[in-house]
């Protein structure tokens, strides 16, 4: 009898949560359309809406993000040419150390808080302006303790140059031939990014 009901309460628990689901879905979906619906009325420049209307309602770039960069943990910000991606926390900057940088991207993290690594994907040929450089900067710090005090120094170095900590922990690097920059938090700057999530 008892084991009549516990298979009950399963079955009508994961029933639930199937269906808290499919709400969170919903409310997701019907999100981007009022979003979309919102960028369509409010757009008065009739080759722009023509764009619009052809990419269903989403900005050009919105398109163009490749599998790799959808399966890539952590947040990837694109400007121009350039790609910036933050690991939130160690599991996200290890696996990113792992699989998703390699040797000339450009490495940045605050010094003396702990939070994000920031990196910068490199371009053949191409040294990382000093535009992209800041951007990088203001958002390790925007994503470390540093956050709270508006500001703060970071190293930046290559990829090649960091070393794993013996026995340290998951993704905690040593770097060697780091710079350092001082960022102070800018949050004009920091809103555009917003807008160069993919």
């Amino acid at each position: 009898m008892a084991q009549n009901y516990y298979s009950r309460f399963k079955k009508e628990k994961n029933g639930l949560t199937e269906i808290q689901r499919e709400i969170e879905d919903g409310e997701k979906e019907l999100k981007e359309v009022t979003e979309k619906l919102e960028r369509l009325l409010t757009e008065t420049n009739p080759l722009i809406l023509a764009k619009l209307l052809k990419t269903g309602g989403q900005p050009q770039f919105k398109k163009q993000i490749s599998k790799k960069e959808k399966s890539r943990p952590g947040l990837t910000f694109k400007r121009g040419d350039w790609i910036i991606i933050v690991g939130r926390d160690a599991n996200e900057n290890d696996e990113l150390l792992r699989r998703h940088v390699k040797g000339n991207d450009l490495w940045l993290h605050a010094r003396d808080y702990h939070g994000s690594y920031v990196f910068v994907k490199q371009r053949p040929g191409k040294t990382v302006p000093l535009d992209i450089l800041l951007d990088a900067g203001n958002l390790a710090i925007f994503y470390s303790k540093g956050r709270n005090n508006e500001g703060g120094d970071l190293f930046y170095t290559q990829v090649k140059y960091l070393r794993r900590a013996k026995d340290g922990p998951k993704g905690l690097v040593i770097p060697t031939q780091e710079k350092n920059l001082s960022i102070k938090l800018e949050d004009t700057r920091l809103r555009s990014l917003e807008n160069c999530r993919v």
